[in-house]
């Protein structure tokens, strides 16, 4: 009941935070949507429940509203600190709607993004989207080099890891941010998996791949490990609409480490 609890009070913050005190009725909802979240099993039946919560007094509406808005807006100004350079070009990795490289164009970031066929995109603004899978059989960016290579909560997501790491290093680039949400004592790999399996069933109009990879920071680090020398830089607590921190990691590739040795 305590950990429930936790989840509740999570959820409530990263809703009203942003947008104003919550409704009670929405409160109510969010208690309602935890409480079948954590004590049920996930499948049909439970994403028609908790979708029909979602859209009664449009808690659905506004929980996407966040997602879409100020959660971008939160991501982009955190890397507008970690990385501040006057129009750094950018490779925004598995971008998804490209709410996140379309705040960093508007913040005066050079951002082109790169995703799957199967994901929706939006090519808002001047956001140019390439698909992922030309990228990387074509070489399409073999002349090309970037400041940053960023992928925003995306590589736990990845069937093949391995796959997809080493296509970032044939990458030229001067660093790779990398935003993850992290397994810790308070949230277990089950809270990770059934919140997945939420934002998939309930809230998004796509399904993202799950293969389970809710790793510690420890783990993450090793994985980033092979494009180059890792370093966590922060974790973020308060993230529009996400009842869990995102942890900000750059990556200092191999060729970079190697020229300056030499």
């Amino acid at each position: 009941m305590t950990q429930l609890n936790s989840v509740i009070r999570s959820i409530e913050l990263a809703l009203c935070q942003y947008e104003g005190s919550l409704q009670p009725a929405e409160q109510v909802a969010i208690q309602r949507i935890a409480e079948i979240l954590f004590t049920s099993q996930l499948n049909e039946d439970t994403a028609a429940i908790l979708s029909t919560i979602l859209e009664t007094g449009g808690l659905g509406r506004r929980w996407n509203r966040i997602l879409d808005c100020q959660r971008a807006t939160r991501i982009a100004d955190q890397l507008c600190q970690i990385i501040p350079l006057n129009s750094p070009k950018v490779l925004d990795l598995f971008s998804g709607t490209g709410t996140v490289g379309t705040a960093l164009l508007e913040r005066g970031w050079d951002v082109v993004a790169v995703e799957k066929k199967m994901f929706p995109h939006s090519e808002a603004g001047s956001l140019q989207c390439f698909d992922y899978e030309y990228c990387r059989d074509s070489n399409f960016f073999s002349e090309s080099e970037f400041d940053v290579v960023l992928i925003v909560t995306s590589l736990h997501h990845e069937p093949d890891l391995d796959e997809v790491l080493g296509w970032i290093t044939q990458l030229k680039t001067k660093r790779i941010v990398v935003v993850e949400n992290l397994r810790c004592e308070s949230i277990t790999a089950n809270i990770h998996c059934r919140f997945d399996w939420f934002f998939n069933h309930c809230l998004n109009d796509f399904h993202a791949p799950c293969p389970g990879w809710y790793w510690t920071q420890g783990q993450w680090e090793a994985c980033l490990s092979t494009l180059g020398s890792p370093n966590w830089l922060l974790r973020d607590e308060a993230i529009p609409g996400i009842p869990f921190p995102y942890d900000y990691f750059m990556v200092i590739p191999k060729h970079i480490l190697e020229s300056n040795i030499l």
